[in-house]
């Protein structure tokens, strides 16, 4: 069902979550358009760790960029930096 979205995705995580980070890394790697965001000193719950954090990187993805810390996740080993406006 994920594969099939059409539209960006911005999965947002905290680097010191509890949480394996499978789930959230399908969420980011299985869409065309997805990426995660690994919010620093945050946990699973970085909107309450980091607030201001997530919401610079949410406004960022909702103006149509992606946050400069958004990784494209290759695989779940390897992922590289991609930065600028999404696809049109």
């Amino acid at each position: 069902m994920v594969s099939k979205l059409q539209v960006p995705v911005l999965a947002i995580e905290g680097e010191k979550t509890n949480v394996p980070l499978d789930g959230t890394e399908e969420w980011a790697k299985t869409p065309q358009d997805a990426r995660m965001v690994a919010i620093p000193d945050a946990g699973h719950a970085a909107f309450v760790d980091e607030p201001q954090a997530v919401v610079h990187a949410i406004r960022v993805f909702l103006n149509g960029e992606w946050p400069k810390m958004a990784r494209r996740l290759v695989d779940a080993k390897r992922s590289r930096t991609l930065r600028g406006s999404f696809p049109q």
